[in-house]
């Protein structure tokens, strides 16, 4: 069967929220869409419940691997995508019950959506920015993605061949913005794009367990990231003028994030004399000195 869309799930130790979230997708009887269920070692029930789902719904896949984390997990479900799309969920998060139908009503090659967050103190839905929604050209929009910091895969429509042809995939080597990272260099590929400023994700910030949540702060990680996301924009195939703009903000936004690492690090005090030397010493080895206000 050929489907319109490929939902790719990974999981790892997921029991407590797994039903919910697949439940959210299968429950909308929307034939065009596959499901791939990625098991990363679990060593809770999460396999059996992956199994069991699948031997009833002829869309769902399961892929079961050593684990190997998050970025290996999303690789593997887009290794056996077959969709025109592909979206991607996390097994702590769910959909909206009219997800499928409004991802229909666009068609192109990059969509983003709103969210909803859920807190032990509450619920909160968040909207896109107004920058992003009053952007003119697709470029405007992902110079937007990216100045509002909307990093995770999730939340997001991608036209498959596109990662294809460009051989995009997650880079398991960084614990730190794997999925910026893929973000950035998917959304510099594309021609098109859309904005859908209503809830169709939720976000379950209630629990820690997912291999999505945890805060990760190695700085020679963070130091990578950066220094893929400065080369994939200095390749990308947009003009000069719209680059330059695109690498300012990054070293807008490496600033910031250098500034935040640095105060974690004298908070936790743990061989934070270490980590502060690192971080500055890369920090100068890496700053762009033409950085200036944003302008949005």
């Amino acid at each position: 069967m050929m489907y319109k869309y490929s939902v790719i799930i990974p999981v790892y130790n997921a029991e407590k929220t797994l039903h919910r979230c697949i439940d959210s997708l299968v429950s909308q009887n929307y034939s065009a869409a596959e499901i791939i269920l990625i098991n990363d070692g679990s060593k809770d029930q999460s396999g059996k419940i992956c199994r069991e789902y699948a031997s009833k719904h002829d869309c769902i896949k399961y892929i079961e691997q050593a684990n190997a984390g998050v970025s290996a997990a999303r690789n593997a479900g887009l290794d056996a995508a077959s969709g025109e799309f592909v979206t991607f969920v996390d097994s702590d998060d769910y959909v909206s019950e009219d997800y499928f139908e409004m991802l229909d009503s666009s068609d192109a090659d990059f969509t983003i959506y709103a969210y909803t967050t859920i807190r032990n103190d509450g619920v909160q839905k968040h909207h896109l920015s107004r920058y992003l929604k009053n952007a003119e050209t697709s470029r405007k929009v992902i110079y937007h993605v990216v100045a509002d910091r909307l990093p995770a895969p999730w939340g997001k429509k991608y036209r498959r061949s596109i990662i294809e042809v460009n051989h995009i995939r997650f880079k398991p080597e960084l614990i730190i913005g794997e999925d910026f990272i893929f973000g950035l260099e998917y959304m510099l590929c594309c021609k098109s794009s859309q904005v859908i400023d209503r809830q169709l994700y939720c976000v379950d910030e209630t629990g820690t367990e997912s291999i999505t949540r945890a805060a990760r702060y190695d700085l020679s990680q963070f130091t990578r990231m950066y220094r893929y996301a400065f080369d994939i924009a200095e390749h990308c195939a947009w003009p000069q003028k719209e680059k330059d703009q695109l690498i300012q903000l990054l070293d807008y936004l490496y600033c910031r994030t250098a500034f935040a690492r640095t105060e974690y690090c004298l908070r936790e005090k743990n061989e934070a004399g270490k980590k502060i030397a690192y971080l500055i010493s890369s920090f100068q080895k890496n700053y762009h000195p033409n950085i200036q206000p944003l302008n949005r």
